[in-house]
């Protein structure tokens, strides 16, 4: 089975790839490595590049993770990158955000906080299934506020303006963290928030199917 190299968004674990299937691929879900404050995505992506084995890999970064994915991609000469509710360069990231970003807020936000108002965060990541509020809680209680401040930093100070053509994007309709007027994908999910890999998985899944599974010819 070909490997899939599966990259989380801003600290989140390989829990929110668990109801994706592709056959005929198996997922190999790429942890977070350790973090220097000073790191950009580019040199953050290169330190996780070490785990990725396969020459010519199939990679697949959801939100921030995407964002890691696209650096990875021309580093290692990428098969193919699938990007899900993500950005393929900083264009494509809400203006209000890189604004925020520049003005040093995000090194004083109250993370913790931010964290613990569930029923906003519900809403904002499109979730809806008891099933998957306890998993965003569970998720959010084990990821580092550190880590989030970090990524959330360095994600406002993307530099990026191109990305390779092998980048595959499925973005939802209905995402209300990065806009759908912000982002020009190539599959879009009807409804879907920002967390379609988890509300909408059966529709991510026909697209990866047929995707990576494409008949030749």
């Amino acid at each position: 089975m070909q490997n899939i190299y599966c990259i989380s968004g801003l600290g989140v674990d390989e829990r929110l790839f668990r109801k994706i299937e592709v056959p005929g691929f198996q997922l190999v879900h790429l942890p977070w490595v350790v973090y220097d404050k000073h790191d950009t995505i580019k040199t953050y992506a290169a330190k996780m590049m070490a785990g990725i084995s396969d020459e010519n890999p199939i990679i697949m970064g959801v939100s921030f993770g995407g964002m890691i994915a696209t650096e990875i991609a021309e580093m290692v000469n990428a098969k193919h990158v699938i990007l899900l509710s993500s950005s393929k360069t900083k264009n494509e990231l809400p203006l209000l955000y890189r604004i925020v970003g520049k003005s040093g807020l995000l090194h004083i936000a109250p993370i913790w906080l931010v964290k613990r108002v569930f029923f906003i965060l519900y809403f904002v990541f499109g979730i809806k299934t008891k099933e998957d509020k306890k998993l965003l809680r569970s998720i959010l209680k084990d990821t580092s506020n550190s880590f989030v401040r970090w990524s959330t930093i360095a994600l406002t100070h993307w530099e990026r303006t191109s990305y390779p053509n092998s980048i595959t994007h499925i973005h939802g309709t209905s995402d209300k963290i990065l806009y759908p007027f912000c982002v020009k994908p190539d599959y879009w999910i009807k409804n879907g928030g920002h967390l379609i890999i988890l509300q909408n998985y059966q529709d991510v899944n026909n697209i990866l199917d047929g995707i990576l599974n494409k008949p030749i010819g």
